[in-house]
């Protein structure tokens, strides 16, 4: 094969992006490492967090683990995912707190609903003399 022909090219080009890949993979590796350390995390979390800081900032998953691992302080849009799961999560909380106290609401009235039959029940029998 002649280094100039086109199955070469395309072959030059492929090892070209697996390389770029595996660098990027190695920085998004480190990433996870780092942020999993700083805010005590999972790795699997880190990794979700530093998606969803992607996702959400519209940055390349790369170019936030680079920030991750080359700067010491938290990159905004890391702190920025961290501050919406926390929202959320305390939304999250909210609605079973009020669903807790819901279903505690429909066990008192339903036990006094029960209370109020058995007294019903009661004063209805006849008394027996002994």
């Amino acid at each position: 094969m002649e280094t100039g022909s086109p199955v070469v090219t395309a072959l030059l080009e492929r090892v070209e992006q697996l390389q770029t890949a595996l660098e990027s993979r190695i920085v998004i590796e480190q990433a996870k490492g780092v942020l999993a350390e700083r805010f005590k995390l999972t790795v699997d979390d880190a990794f979700l967090l530093l998606r969803y800081a992607a996702r959400s900032s519209r940055t390349k998953l790369h170019e936030i683990a680079q920030d991750v691992v080359t700067n010491r302080s938290t990159p905004r849009p890391i702190a920025v995912a961290i501050a919406r799961q926390q929202r959320w999560r305390a939304v999250g909380q909210r609605e079973r707190a009020e669903a807790h106290r819901e279903k505690a609401r429909a066990e008192a009235a339903r036990a006094k609903k029960i209370a109020e039959l058995a007294r019903t029940r009661a004063q209805r029998r006849p008394k027996t003399s002994g």
